[in-house]
């Protein structure tokens, strides 16, 4: 990326958390006027905050309009780099599609969120880029999104997979993203390069959010819908996950997931 495009992404990344700014204030001024028009209505007031909230047992469809974050290899939320329109709420196991993938945990771990992109477009592929999360957030036409306890009720109810699933233990900068794209090249195999929602979780453990039997749940929820999720298509028969290299203490409970 040259220097002037990449001011070009910073300049816009800026214009849009300006207007996601504006349309927070003016959702909090709309909430306010519904609450005082409603003073004895809690459920009316509740009603006016929904859009940008998830409701208990279903997912939050909503089509991406914009989208930006300063440089490509940071990570991208739904509420700071998207501009998003809800589309309707759909069951959790709506994600077990194709085209839609799991994309990351909410900062403060109480929401997970998903890319759909088209039918034709294939995430895990690196014709699209070498790393699965700047591909998604490349790539996504809608986000959904869920809260975390709806999230655990889908893994839970996801049936065991007959799939291999191999770990790419990697230090950084020592080749692993050549070797996962040469895993790649084996028939019946897809490669996760990168998914950060292991990552996030990772993240949220060592912020002291989730201790350490809920952190350990949540990566074994995290692997159980990435196999869900990407062995749609009955002829994969081999995973192979790439983390990021400071996944890498992460391996054993992957590998219980």
């Amino acid at each position: 990326m040259s220097m002037s495009q990449q001011l070009g992404t910073v300049a816009e990344y800026g214009l849009l958390r300006s207007v996601l700014k504006c349309c927070n204030a003016a959702e909090s001024f709309s909430s306010s006027l519904v609450s005082s028009f409603h003073d004895n209505d809690k459920e009316a007031e509740e009603n006016a905050k929904t859009s940008s909230r998830s409701r208990t047992g279903l997912g939050n469809l909503q089509k991406i309009y914009w989208r930006a974050k300063p440089h490509e290899a940071v990570d991208a939320v739904p509420d700071k780099n998207f501009i998003l329109k809800h589309v309707e709420w759909v069951e959790p196991d709506y994600v077990l599609k194709e085209n839609i993938s799991l994309f990351g945990i909410s900062q403060d771990g109480t929401s997970v969120s998903f890319t759909m992109t088209s039918p034709d477009t294939d995430v895990y592929s690196s014709d699209q880029g070498p790393f699965m999360y700047i591909t998604q957030f490349k790539l996504a036409t809608h986000l959904i999104t869920m809260d975390i306890n709806t999230f655990k009720g889908l893994a839970d109810s996801l049936p065991k997979k007959n799939v291999k699933i191999i770990i790419v233990a990697n230090t950084g900068r020592c080749g692993s993203t050549l070797l996962a794209q040469m895993f790649e090249a084996v028939k019946g195999t897809r490669v996760l390069s990168e998914p950060h929602s292991l990552l996030d979780a990772l993240y949220l453990h060592n912020r002291k959010v989730l201790d350490d039997v809920t952190y350990g749940s949540l990566v074994n929820n995290i692997m159980k819908v990435h196999i869900a999720c990407s062995t749609i298509k009955e002829d994969i028969k081999t995973l192979v996950f790439k983390p990021v290299f400071k996944c890498t203490p992460q391996i054993k409970l992957m590998m219980d997931g």
